[in-house]
C-alpha cells in the first residue's frame, strides 16, 4: 500500500512513467538503507562481545562474508530470466538480430520461447537452494574470520550470534518472499 500511495502522489505532477520510476527508486534506496542499517547493527553487536576492534574495522573485516549472500540472491532473482531469455538469444535473435523478420540466418527465427521447459517448482527449488546455500557459506566465512580475529572459539562464537540472527532473518525473508510469489 505505501508504494501505491507514493506512485499515485507522483504520477500527477510527473506523469505515470516518471512517477513510477521515482517511487521505485525511493523504495530501492530505502531497502538498501534498511539492509545497511541491519548490517551495521550486527557489526555493533559483534563489537559488544569484544571491543578490541572498532566498528569500522569489524565491518571491513567481515564484509566479504556477505558476497555469497549477494550471489545467492543474484541466482535466485535471475535464474528463470536467464533460462527463458537465453532461448531467445540463441534461438530467434541469433537468426534475426535486428528483429525485422526479413532474416533467418540459421533457420531458427520462427522459434519462440518455450516456457514449459521449466515449471514453477524447479525454479522455486533453485531459488530457495541458492538463498540457503549463500547464507550457509556466509556463516562459514564469518565464523572463520571471527576465529582468526578473536583467537578463542568461545569469543568467536559469541561474536557471531548477532550476524547469525541477521542472516537467519534474511534467509527467512527471502524464502517467505519466494513462497508468497509462488502461491
Amino acid at each position: 500500500m505505501p508504494i501505491d500511495g507514493l506512485v499515485g502522489a507522483l504520477d500527477g505532477p510527473l506523469g505515470v512513467s516518471w512517477g513510477t520510476r521515482l517511487a521505485a527508486t525511493v523504495f530501492l534506496l530505502a531497502t538498501i538503507g534498511f539492509v545497511s542499517a541491519l548490517f551495521w547493527a550486527g557489526i555493533a553487536g559483534m563489537r559488544s562481545v569484544e571491543d578490541r576492534f572498532s566498528t569500522r574495522e569489524l565491518a571491513q573485516r567481515f564484509i566479504h562474508s556477505f558476497v555469497p549472500i549477494a550471489l545467492g540472491y543474484l541466482v535466485a532473482h535471475y535464474f528463470s530470466y536467464v533460462v527463458f531469455l537465453e532461448q531467445a538469444q540463441f534461438g530467434f535473435l541469433l537468426s534475426d538480430p535486428l528483429g525485422t523478420g526479413s532474416t533467418d540466418l540459421f533457420g531458427t527465427a520462427s522459434i519462440g520461447i518455450d516456457y514449459a521447459v521449466l515449471g514453477a517448482d524447479p525454479i522455486w527449488w533453485v531459488q530457495g537452494c541458492s538463498l540457503v546455500l549463500g547464507h550457509m557459506i556466509a556463516l562459514v566465512l564469518g565464523h572463520d574470520r571471527a576465529l582468526a580475529l578473536f583467537g578463542d572459539s568461545q569469543t568467536a562464537t559469541r561474536s557471531q550470534y548477532w550476524m547469525l540472527a541477521l542472516m537467519v532473518g534474511f534467509t527467512y525473508l527471502g524464502l517467505y518472499l519466494l513462497s508468497v510469489a509462488n502461491g
